[in-house]
């Protein structure tokens, strides 16, 4: 067999709507660990309301953990 090498750059555009609330959303991300806290320089589970509050003031990270939840469910379904 030889090996073969493919490269190519791929862009596209994904738009979904989906329902969920910040508070769902804070439990999703801190039960499944894509947010995590530091306490005493040591990675730890993240409290859900403490994400919340991040949810509330950071549209960025709103943004990143919709998306990420979106992917999540998008993948469990096949």
């Amino acid at each position: 067999m030889t090996k073969q090498t493919v490269r190519w750059t791929q862009q596209a555009e994904v738009v979904v709507t989906v329902d969920i609330s910040l508070d769902e959303l804070a439990v999703w991300a801190a039960e499944s660990a894509q947010v995590r806290a530091l306490m005493r320089a040591e990675a730890t589970a993240a409290d859900a309301g403490r994400v919340r509050l991040l949810l509330e003031s950071n549209a960025h990270v709103r943004d990143a953990l919709v998306r990420l939840w979106a992917v999540s469910r998008a993948t469990e379904n096949g």
